[in-house]
């Protein structure tokens, strides 16, 4: 199994993921963006199909299209509505309102607004009425023929505003979280490797109830509805392109380079 890295990102998580391969002896290759649309300069010689790719979006699609195995985690299920259907009430934002940045509706005068798919066109954000019109029409003005990632028929979807408490980030790998990390507690940055009882208790629960792919991240959320603490479910990302905050990289290179296995390591 080869790991194909795209270049240019210098977080934290990211130089760990590549000291953990170095570490666990994994053939690795970082790969740049040829500019202006040119795709990606590959290693010489590669000829192998077996291979696992971290990086954007737009990389995480090319390795699906060149259709390396597994190459990457990402499918159709990666999409909020869908999550809606099986996780329910469970979803954080079960409430939410689907429509395109030109027809859709705002009811609320604040509100949370993201893309209904997991191609970070946009990042998730607070926002209030008067701010999305003025938003709506800049986009509305960009002349077709003109490049730009977000256009009016880009599907988004509003929901209300929660009050979170903790913020969580869960990779699952074999219907097993594998590693994690706390990411964000109130509207601060909180990097913390770990992860209470109650929280992974509660992944085990929404694992069991559904998976979107064999490999994902999973985001989980305590929240207060009336004063009393509740576990819900954030989001569901692609796992071979989210932050990977402070996850034990070793566990997260091991499990997705074994998957399929070795499916009675414990992880945790």
């Amino acid at each position: 199994m080869i790991w194909l890295l795209q270049s240019g990102f210098n977080d934290g998580g990211y130089l760990s993921l590549i000291e953990s391969l170095e570490r666990l002896s994994i053939e690795y290759y970082l790969v740049d963006v040829i500019p202006f649309g040119g795709g990606y300069k590959l290693p010489d010689g590669l000829t192998t199909k077996d291979i696992i790719v971290y990086g954007s979006s737009s990389f995480i699609q090319f390795a699906k299209d060149q259709c390396w195995t597994p190459g990457s985690y990402i499918n159709d299920n990666f999409a909020v509505d869908v999550w809606a259907k099986h996780y329910k009430e469970e979803l954080l934002n079960s409430d939410s309102m689907y429509g395109t940045i030109i027809n859709i509706e705002i009811p609320y005068e604040h509100f949370f607004i993201r893309p209904v798919y997991d191609n970070k066109k946009f990042s998730g954000m607070l926002m209030h009425r008067d701010e999305f019109e003025s938003w709506r029409s800049k986009i509305l003005d960009i002349p077709d023929e003109e490049y730009s990632t977000i256009k009016g028929n880009t599907e988004i979807c509003i929901s209300t505003i929660k009050q979170i408490i903790v913020e969580y980030r869960l990779f699952v790998v074999d219907g097993k979280v594998v590693t994690g990390s706390e990411y964000k507690r109130g509207d601060c940055v909180a990097y913390y490797e770990f992860i209470p009882e109650y929280i992974l208790e509660y992944a085990k629960t929404v694992i069991d109830m559904w998976v979107p792919d064999n490999a994902f991240c999973l985001d989980i959320a305590e929240i207060l509805i009336d004063d009393k603490p509740y576990c819900k479910v954030l989001e569901i990302n692609c796992i071979n392109g989210c932050g990977l905050y402070m996850a034990d990289t070793d566990k997260y290179v091991y499990a997705l380079t074994n998957q399929g296995k070795d499916n009675d390591k414990d992880y945790l």
